[in-house]
């Protein structure tokens, strides 16, 4: 069986020129994507890791640590996650607040 060379699946020679994922588009051009935690560099065949901390703290309150793509939020001492997973407030009453900072 003979296969024409616009039958050959352009993703399976080089991975189609793409660093992680390839997908066959039309005919032999290939769209490129990146695995989780990573998404394509401005030449649309290479991957860098994502950093979701670096855009708006990643959208937390306190802290930010990038975990495999997302932003994963804590709060800093005397403070406490809120459910929402972003926000942080205070475990001090309004009285030890202000005991604190005289």
């Amino acid at each position: 069986m003979k296969f024409a060379i616009s039958e050959i699946d352009p993703c399976s020679v080089d991975n189609g020129g793409c660093d992680q994922l390839c997908y066959r588009s039309t005919g032999a051009s290939v769209r490129c994507d990146c695995l989780p935690g990573y998404i394509l560099k401005e030449d649309r065949r290479t991957c860098k890791e994502y950093d979701p901390c670096a855009h708006k703290n990643g959208g937390c309150d306190h802290i930010c640590h990038p975990h495999e793509g997302i932003s994963v939020c804590s709060c800093r001492e005397n403070y406490v996650l809120e459910p929402d997973g972003t926000s942080c407030t205070s475990k001090l009453s309004a009285d030890e607040i202000i005991a604190a900072c005289n």
